[in-house]
């Protein structure tokens, strides 16, 4: 009897230090995903998608266009498409611009102001400089066209640069290219009109303008596909 009750002493002490030593060894995993879900054997990639640029070829209203002889600054409303509007056609001032570069940094200034709302056309100072400038909807602060030569009146080269704008804000009939309203001639272009040039009668609706001096447009048509015409005068 006594050593039936030892042996059973025994057998319950070697049960509990196997117990404790298992317990010992093995640690709780507590699980971190349901049963009833699957983990993904290759992660997405962190690699950020790449976002095309628009082509903004199609949306372009402002642009320098060689026509007639001039390098022209033109604009092409989107609700007249293949129409070009005479904005500007820019003259050699001086200060190593020539007409070409001028009429592509004016095209490229309006362009760049345009969907901030263009309102008027101005003469203001600039670090101690006469400039052309525009003024928007959106900033109140005329922004910069084109800087004055120092030796040329402000007022005289807005009204030849920009002349058909400033014969047609004065109800005169337009100089250079007749793009704009065909009311008879009056006294001629007013060099020294000092009054802002207000932008929104040429501007067409979609950009915030009225469009009522867009009555007519040099219809320019898109050149055949590979056929490059040469003009020998951009060679002298």
């Amino acid at each position: 009897m006594a050593r039936t009750i030892l042996s059973l002493h025994l057998s319950l002490f070697a049960l509990l230090i196997g117990n404790s030593i298992a317990f010992g060894q093995t640690g709780v995993v507590v699980p971190t995903v349901p049963s009833d879900s699957t983990t993904p054997s290759n992660p997405p990639s962190s690699t950020p998608t790449q976002i095309p640029s628009p082509n903004n070829s199609s949306t372009t209203r402002f642009s320098c266009q060689y026509y007639d002889g001039k390098y022209t600054v033109m604009y092409q409303p989107q609700s007249q498409p293949g129409r070009f509007f005479a904005w500007a056609i820019p003259q050699s001032l001086g200060a190593g611009w020539n007409p070409q570069n001028r009429c592509q940094a004016i095209a490229s200034r309006l362009e760049l102001y345009r969907p901030d709302g263009l309102q008027e056309l101005q003469i203001a100072r600039q670090n101690n400089e006469n400039i052309i400038c525009v003024t928007t909807e959106a900033v109140s602060t005329c922004r910069i066209v084109l800087t004055v030569p120092r030796s040329k009146d402000p007022y005289a080269v807005r009204s030849s640069i920009f002349s058909n704008l400033t014969a047609a804000d004065q109800g005169q009939q337009t100089i250079g290219v007749n793009t704009y309203t065909n009311s008879p001639r009056r006294s001629g272009n007013n060099p020294h009109f000092r009054g802002g040039i207000n932008l929104k009668p040429f501007l067409s609706m979609e950009d915030g303008g009225t469009g009522t001096n867009l009555n007519s447009g040099l219809l320019i048509r898109s050149r055949t596909p590979g056929k490059t015409i040469l003009n020998p005068r951009l060679f002298r």
